[in-house]
């Protein structure tokens, strides 16, 4: 059996190998084929005179004796380098047949891998999508309860509620950073800020001490919050991990300009470097290369996606995320995020504080959901009515055209057994073109959801959702 898993090299690199080896092996068999020649030449001749008494000095009879060697040495040399030429291209043929198997085997592992990642995928899509209809329905009633009730007792109860759904929701964003085709929802994010509170919270309870040096200068970022928090995360636990005894964890941050590549493959211009210091036990330069690999890990059951993670949610983002060992300070991750200027809005700002009226239809498979849709806009001095699907949302807004119109939609994306939100959108437009929108979903980095407006909603309720944020999406749409 040919050891295939210890052969490799670069294919792009084996015509000249080749050529190489096949000029070496006939030089080869062309030496071989003229020292056996010598060797049995020098042979025939001694044999000649010890057998038969042949005087050296008699050259007749030498010549005769020479001659007979060579044509017998020519003939069988000849077939020497014949037969070696012909085992050389047998082996080259065969070394062709190996790289080609460990080629088509690389690839298979490639497949093979890019499959299970897609698996994850279409999994933590799924979970997300239902994890965070499950998360509405508790977030929706805890606001209900919080403005039916009050009292210290109650109102620390429900904080504690919600600061759980906030943590499960930050759960699925991190099943949605590896689904199919998620798209980061972006907006302004003041990066010097978002990285202290992160960091304060990840390291809350544990040993570790936590270092900034983030001035208040630095520039802000337009990214997607959610994927953002668990890329910085993922990049703190890998150093609490392996400081399980205490340590520090400095972080700094600095605006920096840079030239075209002078970073990884970073177009130039201006850009915000974090950088995550642990005092742990640092890097081996072999684990180094392959530290963002999927499924690479030096922590026994962990499934190393942690740092994978990470680097996809900084790249979609348009930076990179960087891992060194400086010789005897642990370990060190610097994070580049394209700056984005923030230009203030112009605009005068609307007051919010009185109750809004109007009809608004929901359109949800979700029971619980539809229902405490249902209470939370009716809590806000709408009219609601809901729908289980895209057909029977149509069918009511048909029917409501001609007497009490529907000043609202909200439409979820995804409906599993029936007509989903986009495909309800486009036939409401050719129903009615002013018709105003609202797309809602648990599968908040669909792709529709980041280009809401080409397909004609007019604002985005990711679920779950605060009765906050459905408000102002319902103010801004109505204005």
């Amino acid at each position: 059996m040919f050891p295939i898993e210890k052969i490799g090299g670069n294919r792009a690199d084996e015509p000249d190998m080749n050529r190489e080896l096949f000029h070496f092996n006939r030089v080869s068999a062309y030496y071989v084929a003229l020292i056996y020649a010598t060797i049995s030449l020098a042979y025939i001749l001694i044999s000649d005179i010890l057998l038969i008494g042949l005087n050296p000095d008699d050259s007749e009879n030498l010549l005769i004796s020479l001659g007979k060697g060579f044509a017998f040495v020519i003939l069988t040399s000849i077939l020497l380098y014949l037969l070696i030429r012909r085992s050389d291209r047998r082996r080259l043929q065969l070394q062709n047949r190996i790289y080609d198997l460990n080629e088509m085997m690389n690839q298979k592992e490639i497949v093979s891998q890019v499959v299970r990642l897609e698996s994850i995928g279409r999994l933590a899509a799924g979970m997300a999508h239902n994890l965070n209809n499950i998360m509405a329905i508790i977030e929706g009633n805890a606001d209900m309860i919080a403005g039916k009730c009050s009292g210290d007792d109650t109102s620390k109860n429900l904080q504690a509620i919600r600061n759980s759904v906030a943590r499960a929701r930050g759960l699925s964003d991190t099943l949605l950073s590896f689904s199919e085709g998620g798209e980061p929802v972006k907006e302004l994010i003041d990066l010097g800020r978002f990285v202290a509170e992160v960091s304060t919270a990840q390291l809350e309870g544990s040993k570790v001490k936590l270092s900034l040096d983030i001035p208040a200068s630095l520039s802000t970022v337009l990214a997607d919050r959610g994927q953002l928090r668990h890329a910085y995360e993922n990049l703190l636990i890998n150093s609490l991990e392996v400081m399980p005894g205490g340590g520090t964890i400095s972080i700094t941050g600095r605006n920096v300009r840079l030239g075209e590549k002078e970073v990884a493959d970073l177009v130039a211009g201006e850009y915000n470097r974090i950088e995550i210091r642990d005092s742990g036990p640092g890097i081996p330069d072999e684990v180094l290369e392959s530290i963002f690999d999927p499924y690479f890990s030096t922590k026994g059951q962990n499934r190393g996606l942690g740092l994978t993670l990470a680097q996809s949610v900084v790249r979609r983002h348009g930076g990179v995320v960087l891992a060194d060992s400086p010789r005897g300070q642990g370990a060190r991750f610097t994070v580049y995020h394209p700056v984005h200027r923030y230009v203030p809005d112009q605009r005068v700002a609307i007051e919010r504080g009185e109750m809004r009226t109007g009809r608004i239809l929901w359109m949800d498979d979700e029971q619980g959901i539809r229902e405490v849709g249902k209470e939370l806009l009716e809590h806000l001095g709408y009219e609601a009515v809901t729908a289980s699907d895209g057909q029977e949302a149509l069918d009511m807004y048909r029917e409501a055209m001609g007497s009490r119109p529907f000043d609202a939609v909200v439409l979820d994306l995804v409906v599993p057994k029936g007509m989903g939100g986009a495909e309800t959108m486009e036939r409401l437009l050719d129903m009615d073109p002013k018709v105003r929108a609202v797309v809602c979903s648990g599968y908040s980095k669909d792709p529709i959801m980041a280009s809401h407006l080409e397909h004609g909603f007019m604002a985005v309720l990711p679920k779950p959702f605060l009765i906050g944020s459905l408000k102002k999406v319902l103010d801004d749409i109505l204005e």
